[in-house]
């Protein structure tokens, strides 16, 4: 298992961001963009050009971060003794041979000991900077902070756009109806349009969350992605103003069927 992290780690330095990437980057640079809250540890919108919150970062970037990661990322190990954080990079030898790295401070301060003839103790080693399920972040309360600001409603949410995650973790399920809630009721909708969509092609828990979304768009995020920057160019040729949710109304939100060449709408909730 632990061979896992340095190899995947790997492959993400040989991806490239996505066109939904590209979608979020765009909005980004029109001012359209407040927060994205990711589950995904890949660390691909650093690579689109969206800043990235991480424990390395002062306080002060709270203000300008985009994009906030709930599960970590595979770039970074911790030191669990003194939460350092370190590149996963130089140590990806030894983590594919099966072995933990030591933080060297920590290294350090137990040579020290042993050498003054101290009692040793043990040192913890550095471990993949990833949240895995029920683990506690490690930095919950930076990310909480981020929470406080967008219900706050110091800067105005018109619209959420869930996508991808089956809302499995509680956290997230929790994240996304405080955001819906807040939504609802201070965020007056733009000519009525639907303010929480979800974009997935399933949707197995629809009674559950029928208060909470107003849309959902089953169709493949990719295909959505190119329709919504195809219109947005389309925007920037007519000099119109298009917000994102004009964009995915029942009729232009295209879904696959059984023949690949053919495609259908559907408005469930």
């Amino acid at each position: 298992m632990l061979q896992y992290y340095p190899s995947m780690a790997q492959k993400v330095e040989e991806s490239k961001p996505t066109q939904f990437h590209k979608l979020l980057k765009t909005l980004d640079d029109r001012g359209m963009l407040v927060h994205m809250y990711t589950q995904n540890i890949d660390g691909l919108e650093l690579k689109a050009g969206l800043s990235m919150y991480h424990h390395t970062h002062p306080q002060d970037d709270l203000h300008g971060t985009r994009c906030i990661p709930l599960h970590g990322d595979l770039q970074h190990l911790y030191c669990q003794s003194c939460h350092a954080v370190e590149i996963m990079k130089p140590h990806r030898d030894k983590l594919m041979s099966g072995r933990f790295p030591l933080y060297s401070a920590c290294h350090r301060r137990q040579e020290a000991r042993r050498e003054s003839e101290r009692r040793m103790q043990s040192v913890p080693t550095m471990v993949p900077d990833i949240v895995l399920y029920e683990q506690e972040h490690p930095d919950a309360e930076h990310v909480a902070e981020f929470q406080r600001q967008d219900l706050s409603g110091a800067q105005p949410m018109d619209l959420l756009l869930v996508v991808g995650t089956r809302m499995h973790v509680v956290g997230t399920r929790r994240l996304i109806r405080a955001f819906a809630q807040h939504i609802h009721q201070h965020c007056p909708p733009h000519d009525s349009l639907p303010q929480v969509i979800y974009l997935n092609l399933d949707f197995k828990q629809q009674k559950k969350w029928k208060s909470t979304f107003d849309l959902w768009v089953q169709a493949d995020c990719q295909l959505v992605t190119d329709i919504m920057l195809n219109e947005m160019k389309e925007e920037e040729n007519t000099k119109a103003t298009i917000y994102p949710s004009d964009l995915l109304q029942p009729m232009e939100c295209e879904k696959y069927s059984e023949d690949p060449n053919t495609v259908e709408t559907e408005q469930v909730l």
